[in-house]
């Protein structure tokens, strides 16, 4: 049995760097993990942010009668969110998400823009740190 020679070596660990393990969920995987490149996790994070933005941008467009909201837009300041309509949009984020809004998760930080409510809902699903 020969060894492989140090430059062997070396290409296959520049193959492997940069490679994470994410666990996948889906019907097809049978939850097995998989080996995804760290450019492909950033551009599936991504996506995951795109999609959490969009279902919460269409809910609260679909709710309240506006027609433009801008990520960053304040909802309470600018009074397009009120009392009765935050506990709504908790109530949908717990079902559509599968995440449990906690009574230390009731600030307003956590909802105040459509970007707040991403980053609270990746953070409860463990894809964000915060």
């Amino acid at each position: 049995m020969t060894e492989a020679s140090p430059l062997s070596r070396t290409s296959a660990l520049r193959a492997r760097r940069g490679l994470h393990e994410l666990h996948l969920p889906a019907a097809n995987l049978r939850g097995r993990r998989i080996r995804v490149s760290s450019d492909r996790r950033k551009t599936m994070n991504i996506e995951l942010e795109t999609r959490i933005k969009d279902t919460v941008r269409r809910f609260i467009l679909s709710s309240i009668a506006i027609t433009k909201l801008d990520d960053d837009d304040n909802l309470f300041e600018s009074g397009i969110v009120n009392s009765l309509f935050a506990v709504q949009l908790m109530t949908y984020i717990e079902k559509t998400f599968s995440i449990e809004v906690g009574m230390d998760d009731l600030d307003i930080e956590n909802f105040k823009s459509l970007n707040a409510t991403t980053a609270f809902v990746l953070k409860k699903n463990g894809q964000r740190n915060g």
